[in-house]
């Protein structure tokens, strides 16, 4: 590898990583950097997810960094973005996947830009790569705005850093679980029986798919709080404000599926992602 000096804990511009150089910072997060970089090989931009995994590094942190790799391996949509390339190079992994420079559902959702045609298109998207991905036997479990890029004709789902192989021994299971006893994943989406110790599902992901819908449409987060325990209680009630106003705006269809996606019980939401991409188009 280059030795470029490094800042803020991230890779110079310059920096080679095997056959990747590293251009710029695309975003970081709790597994790893993600940069925008040339493959010097096949001539082409990648976004490069980078992991250090020297003496200082978290086993469990780096098994689930390669856990990633293999399950985005198996995936072939037009909703997911593709991995290319997974390696190791003196003390980092790397991921080199697919670069999309399309803003994230977050952006948009801040900026409040999302018409009724886009909230239908977006959720269309959002299940279709939601259904690959389960046939294939692959949870998300950290499907939220900020791992969703919405670009003019389709939308990719991006970081499967923590996603769960529906064929996993109970020993992969519990590794994506937990980590030292607090759940894995951002806790405004976590499917209420996952506070209850249930294993993470298909309809875990379908759950969090209805909270987007809120967020879409109501330019907020469902739920508000200052602790674990106090977004726990929340989401076991399961207390989700609308006002008359956000009713009356989007048709009748659409707050039906949102309510029936975050049902409390799991049993009680549509059974595929299939159903949610059938019942998107027939509002469209």
């Amino acid at each position: 590898m280059n030795k470029q000096k490094q800042y803020d804990g991230q890779l110079a511009p310059g920096t080679e990583i095997g056959r990747y150089r590293i251009m710029s910072v695309i975003g970081a997060g709790g597994m790893g950097c993600v940069y925008k970089a040339h493959d010097q090989e096949l001539d082409r931009v990648v976004a490069l997810k980078v992991l250090p995994t020297g003496n200082n590094a978290d086993p469990t942190a780096i098994q689930r960094f390669v856990q990633e790799g293999r399950a985005l391996a198996k995936l072939e949509s037009k909703n997911i973005v593709s991995v290319y390339d997974i390696g190791h190079e003196d003390s980092f992994a790397y991921i080199a996947m697919e670069y999309v420079n399309t803003p994230s559902l977050h952006t948009l959702i801040k900026k409040r830009l999302l018409s009724l045609f886009d909230v239908l298109r977006i959720v269309q998207d959002i299940a279709q790569g939601l259904d690959h991905a389960h046939q294939a036997g692959i949870v998300h479990r950290d499907l939220k705005p900020a791992n969703i890029l919405v670009g003019p004709e389709r939308t990719k789902l991006i970081d499967f850093g923590i996603a769960k192989s529906l064929e996993s021994s109970s020993n992969e299971a519990e590794l994506v679980r937990t980590e030292t006893g607090v759940l894995i994943g951002t806790l405004n989406y976590i499917a209420p029986e996952l506070f209850t110790g249930a294993k993470a599902s298909p309809r875990s992901d379908l759950y969090a798919l209805g909270l987007l819908i809120y967020e879409m449409t109501t330019g907020r987060t469902a739920y508000v709080f200052d602790s674990r325990y106090e977004a726990m209680k929340a989401i076991l009630k399961g207390d989700i404000k609308i006002t008359d106003n956000e009713r009356e705006y989007y048709p009748s269809s659409l707050w039906r599926l949102m309510e029936d996606l975050i049902q409390l019980d799991p049993g009680a939401r549509p059974s595929t992602a299939a159903i949610v991409v059938e019942r998107s188009r027939e509002m469209i």
